[in-house]
């Protein structure tokens, strides 16, 4: 039962001769060359099943050969046969692709179930009638040139696909580099990895070719946003076990949004990826003290460029289709024509932010960062003596520390600036994210209840951080002379409304907060 593990880069043509001729490559190489064309179908049945189970099923064409492979995620396939909980692959791999991997020759050009070498799955597949159903989705074909290449303690194929994937009358060009795991050790895959991103300034290819082939089939709408897990921690586990469960899970929930950004400029797959790098950064500064010297602000660094690149979306997006959307329904029909110039304005800023999020997801910068994390995760070097500390015990000092600073933020609220009353809504961030990262650890019902009054406090202080924005985006446009001042004035009126209602409301539920015990002390 193999377990094909690789890593996928986006190429442009001309990056495809740089690499192919670069003495840094030639160094590592080991044999021939192998070039090769290579045709593949890829089969499911009508409603997806396969898809549904993260497994891909192709014939794969070459001169007169017939090989069918199927790929399947290891955790499905445990599910699948009926195995107790799952692996933890999605959140621990990053941005490897990792897939069981089962495959033979065959006679003709549909899949047969016998070929697959496992007794368990066949019988899972066959029990559910899937190859009686399984009809061809979507086609790749593409020339391949590899070579393999020694780094470290591993050999390392490195394959160059030039193609198109095609389903009916839908066509997407297929440039990419695949680097696999032949064997030895994952941290020398990754090490390769960033020794050719100096070399060239590659993309990160965050879905395999199937993911893309059914997205372009639009079979099951595979481009929706990814909300990310929110992994249980046993509560006997170090304090670096958790972090590189919870590392491994932030890690997944941001690579799960990029495509739907790149491809389909979705604002709640962007807000998400927001919520994932947020996320990273307060569990690197929660374990700041215990990483080696540099390597928090390294990627707190890093972390905090590409949420920078991405905020001027989501704000955009807010102002859209939060306070626009919201105004249009209420104002008198005169000033639609104001709010309507307005909002054309709003949204030529708004696709150029969104141009400037995906440049940041295409930058090698983005690939080095995914790359830099996956290689610290692996290497396990980071482990101190306070690193074995028990989670649980960790837990309490760190919910502790985030408790006491919203408070004291928090203790004289009634005579704060809007622009302060935004530290509290962050101090509160900040404690909800500590709570999500441990909140296994306690009893489901305190977590519960003390959770969903820290997310009323920030929801009321939400209001105010985006009207706060909002007249920062409005200026933006009076200054270059697009905002029609009117709508801007109803724009600066609904919302000023808003923030009266939800300072109200926090003052209320500030009062609730400080009623509940700290559920970690109890």
């Amino acid at each position: 039962m193999p377990l094909e593990r690789e890593l996928k880069l986006r190429l442009t043509p001309d990056a495809v001769r740089r690499l192919r001729q670069h003495p840094a490559i030639a160094e590592k190489v080991r044999g021939r060359a192998l070039s090769e064309r290579l045709a593949n179908s890829y089969f499911d049945s009508p409603e997806g099943r396969l898809r549904e189970l993260s497994a891909a099923l192709r014939i794969r064409r070459s001169g007169t050969e017939r090989r069918q492979t199927l790929k399947i995620l290891k955790s499905e396939y445990a599910h699948l046969l009926g195995s107790k909980g799952r692996t933890k692959d999605k959140a621990g791999d990053g941005p490897l692709h990792s897939y069981l991997e089962f495959e033979g020759l065959i006679e003709g050009d549909q899949p047969e179930l016998g070929r697959i070498d496992d007794s368990g799955l066949r019988s899972a597949l066959e029990g559910e009638g899937l190859f009686a159903r399984l009809e061809p989705i979507f086609t790749t074909d593409f020339h391949r040139y590899s070579r393999l290449l020694v780094e470290g303690e591993s050999e390392i194929e490195l394959s160059i696909d030039e193609g198109e994937i095609r389903s009916a009358d839908q066509v997407d060009s297929l440039c990419e580099a695949e680097l696999e795991l032949k064997s030895g050790r994952v941290s020398d895959l990754l090490t390769l990895a960033l020794q050719l991103a100096e070399i060239e300034p590659f993309s990160l290819e965050t879905r395999t070719k199937a993911q893309r082939g059914y997205a372009l089939a639009q079979t099951g709408n595979s481009l929706k946003p990814d909300f990310g897990s929110k992994p249980a921690l046993n509560k006997k586990a170090t304090v670096r076990e958790a972090f590189e469960q919870l590392a491994g899970a932030g890690m997944s929930h941001l690579l799960g949004n990029v495509a739907a950004v790149l491809e389909k400029g979705s604002p709640q797959a962007l807000h998400q990826l927001r919520v994932s790098v947020r996320r990273l950064r307060a569990l690197f500064k929660i374990h700041e003290p215990l990483l080696p010297a540099g390597t928090y602000s390294w990627f707190a660094g890093e972390l905090r460029w590409l949420q920078q690149e991405l905020g001027p979306a989501r704000e955009w997006d807010v102002f859209m289709d939060e306070t626009l959307t919201s105004l249009r329904k209420r104002v008198p029909r005169e000033a639609m024509d104001g709010l309507g110039r307005l909002r054309n304005q709003a949204q030529r800023r708004r696709t150029r932010a969104y141009s400037r999020a995906r440049g940041s997801l295409q930058d090698s910068r983005f690939l080095i960062l995914i790359l830099q994390l996956q290689l610290f995760l692996e290497s396990g070097d980071w482990a101190t003596g306070d690193s074995q500390m028990k989670v649980r015990t960790f837990s309490k000092d760190v919910l502790d520390k985030r408790l006491k600073k919203l408070r004291k933020l928090a203790r004289n609220h009634a005579a704060m600036k809007e622009e302060d009353l935004h530290e509290i809504r962050i101090a509160g961030k900040k404690l909800r994210y500590a709570i999500e990262f441990y909140r296994s650890l306690y009893p489901r019902k305190q977590v519960k209840a003390y959770s969903s009054c820290l997310v009323s406090l920030q929801d009321s202080l939400g209001t105010l951080n985006d009207a706060v924005t909002g007249r920062r985006l409005l200026g933006e446009l009076e200054t270059s002379g697009h905002a029609p001042s009117y709508a801007g004035g109803l724009v600066q009126g609904w919302q000023a409304g808003l923030i009266e209602r939800d300072l109200q409301d926090f003052v209320t539920i500030w009062k609730q907060l400080e009623k509940q015990s700290p559920f970690w002390r109890l």
